[in-house]
């Protein structure tokens, strides 16, 4: 009955050194409002709304590793037009990385961000922003919910 007692101590210890090291983890700040994009170059950090993005129609599929195709059909800009437009020169960039609110993230070269119709931020219909890299056999750089871009100059 003593060890039962113990082992429940243990794992209700366990339990809440989780929950806390959860709580700490997702109140770090680096977290924006959803719908918000931070663009980090250096020191310095700049916020767009999604729906600044929203220009252009942006059409074309998506492959996953399966094969299986998706369809996008959504408005958006693409990605160098974005930088461009919060001073960012596309040609200086040698890589960025595309980070999402859970904190998966990708990345594009520089040389893929200049490929006409490739490489988008679109609005989603919830108000968040995705990632879509058109061309990829595989999909995992499609970034849902991107939360910050930060942008690694040549």
């Amino acid at each position: 009955m003593k060890q039962k007692r113990i082992i429940l101590l243990v794992v209700f210890f366990l339990a809440a050194m989780v929950a806390l090291l959860a709580v700490l983890h997702l109140s770090s700040g680096k977290m924006v409002k959803q719908g918000q994009v931070e663009i980090i170059r250096q020191d310095q950090k700049q916020k767009i709304d999604g729906s600044d993005i929203a220009r252009i129609p942006v059409k074309g599929e998506l492959v996953n590793g399966k094969g299986e195709a998706r369809a996008v059909d959504a408005k958006g800009s693409l990605l160098a037009d974005v930088l461009s437009s919060v001073g960012i020169d596309p040609a200086e960039v040698a890589v960025l990385k595309v980070t999402a609110q859970d904190e998966f993230s990708a990345e594009i070269s520089g040389e893929e961000l200049l490929e006409k119709d490739k490489v988008y931020l679109i609005s989603e219909d919830d108000g968040t922003v995705a990632l879509v890299v058109f061309g990829d056999s595989n999909a995992k750089r499609n970034v849902k919910n991107v939360a910050r871009i930060e942008v690694d100059p040549e």
